[in-house]
């Protein structure tokens, strides 16, 4: 069972409830006025359509020579005088100003607040008070399928809706969206169908990988202003210190990271620690692109600098483990849960994965009643209803297994190793066509989730004789999973059964460095 949880949650129908004659900032802006709406093909705001109020702008960044240099949007949502866009817009500019849906323009004139993990600057602006409208911000997580609109600059450009939440360890949430945006369209308000502003997107292009996520609004809320920088004091102060260096290489990776890039992110979050060898965060993503990209080792080894490096935070311990968890290395693993566990007594998810290895060493009892006590700790925690439901169907408590693996879900719809263990369930009752359905299932929210697609192999292979669709899953498994013994024995086993020698043969020098015992297996198999 996985131990390293993306969360990925998938994109849902378009919404219909977004059509012509709707305006979402009706409610959103207090005042406005019956001038002529902007000629854009879809209905500017009431605030747009006031010749002398405005809340949704275009941004422009120029050179030292006065070059164009970048353009985005920004809008006013925190304090009057202030505006809100993408900090990376600002990369390298001398100056910059925005421009009103009615063409005026207005000079930039400093930095207020930055968040660099999150891409959002707000920056104070030479606007009139009479002309500033402000929009209103929602902190609330909004829902999957919640109708939006992406608007720069007094246009609506693009409209969807949250197709998708995901949880990035060490920064938070960000949402995705279905509207389709261009780096061209950083910077501006996401809002619902209240007008009110649920996020930033931030879309960027960095070495050709482009990329557009929703960064909710509750990053934006945060942002305190301090002393006023110009332009130039703020590019300045940027790289004073090896640590400020090492911060820009982190933000370009996690914003590379957002995008899927994981690759990428990781040679920006190692370029981060060679300049900041003690920087916690720049390590912990690299742990995390590591665990993504299957490179567990690399994984383990940093994961235990950072332990040295922070040898009484809990958390550092229990990261080590999962890692250790994941690399079925559980003696070390749980002595690296022990340490978080001594360190934080009440630490429910460090004591749902040591039941999760009392399940994988055959104390399904012991699991059980731990895992009771992570549930009462956290009733919402999902990911211990699933081991729970794992000791139970080993204890041969098929009932009780289903009701806690299907708890879990309930709490957590998008948890795809659920499905999975539920298909785990089903084939241990001989249920083979439902067990390919939840295996098929939990690929549907995470195609990653590289067990669903070993388990679901090994069915066409030995219950639906389906060769090709095995082999197309236990490949599938290994790019998710390069070191994955499993997938590489199991293919190994489909090669042979169509008389691929040769194939089998590779999966077997595979095996050698990997696991010892399967490549003995799939060697005795193909000598006999």
């Amino acid at each position: 069972m996985r131990m390293i949880l993306l969360g990925i949650i998938l994109a849902a129908a378009l919404p219909s409830g977004l059509h012509a004659g709707y305006d979402p900032f009706e409610e959103s802006i207090q005042s406005e006025s019956t001038a002529p709406a902007i000629d854009s093909g879809k209905p500017a705001p009431a605030a747009q359509r006031a010749a002398s109020r405005f809340a949704i702008m275009v941004v422009r960044t120029f050179a030292r020579d006065g070059a164009a240099f970048n353009q985005g949007a920004g809008f006013c949502a925190v304090s009057k005088g202030s505006i809100v866009s993408n900090r990376h817009l600002f990369d390298d500019a001398y100056t910059a100003d925005i421009v009103a849906p009615n063409g005026t323009v207005y000079p930039i004139t400093g930095v207020l607040a930055e968040d660099k993990e999150a891409d959002i600057i707000s920056l104070s602006a030479a606007l009139p008070e009479s002309s500033i409208a402000m929009l209103k911000i929602n902190t609330a997580l909004p829902p999957i399928g919640e109708p939006v609109m992406v608007n720069a600059g007094g246009t609506i450009i693009s409209d969807g809706q949250v197709s998708a939440i995901d949880h990035v360890p060490g920064f938070g949430n960000i949402l995705r969206i279905s509207a389709p945006v261009s780096p061209a369209a950083a910077g501006s308000p996401v809002v619902n169908l209240d007008g009110q502003v649920i996020g930033i997107l931030v879309s960027y292009a960095i070495n050709g990988r482009q990329a557009s996520v929703v960064v909710p609004s509750e990053r934006i809320v945060r942002l305190k202003p301090d002393t006023l920088r110009t332009l130039a004091q703020w590019q300045g102060n940027r790289y004073d210190t090896p640590r400020l260096l090492a911060q820009e290489d982190y933000c370009r990776g996690t914003m590379l990271l957002w995008g899927g890039y994981a690759e990428d992110a990781l040679g920006y979050f190692e370029k981060a620690v060679i300049k900041a060898p003690k920087f916690l965060e720049a390590l912990s993503q690299s742990v995390y692109c590591c665990s993504l990209l299957g490179r567990l080792q690399q994984a383990a080894a940093m994961s235990a600098r950072i332990v040295k490096l922070s040898p009484s935070d809990p958390n550092a311990h229990y990261n080590l483990a999962l890692i250790y968890g994941d690399m079925r290395d559980y003696a070390r693993a749980r002595t690296s849960l022990e340490s978080a566990l001594r360190l934080k007594p009440e630490f429910p998810e460090a004591l749902a994965l040591a039941c999760w290895m009392d399940v994988q060493a055959g104390a399904n009892d012991q699991a059980v009643d731990e895992c009771k006590k992570a549930v009462t700790m956290r009733p919402d925690y999902d990911h211990a209803h699933v081991v729970l439901g794992l000791a139970y169907a080993n204890l041969g408590r098929y009932e009780w297994a289903q009701n806690a693996i299907e708890q879990a879900i309930r709490i957590n719809p998008q948890n795809d190793n659920a499905f999975m263990n539920l298909g785990v369930l089903a084939a241990k009752q001989h249920k083979y066509i439902e067990a390919s359905e939840q295996y098929r299932n939990a690929i549907s929210i995470n195609p990653a989730n590289y067990e669903a697609q070993r388990n679901l192999g090994e069915l066409y292979l030995d219950k639906f004789n389906n060769v090709k669709a095995a082999t197309d899953c236990f490949l599938k498994a290994i790019s998710a999973r390069p070191d994955f013994a499993e997938a590489h024995f199991d293919l190994g086993k489909a090669y042979l059964k169509t008389a691929r020698r040769t194939e089998a043969q590779r999966e077997y020098e595979k095996l050698v460095p990997i696991n010892l015992d399967y490549a003995r297996q799939l060697y005795d198999m193909m000598e006999k």
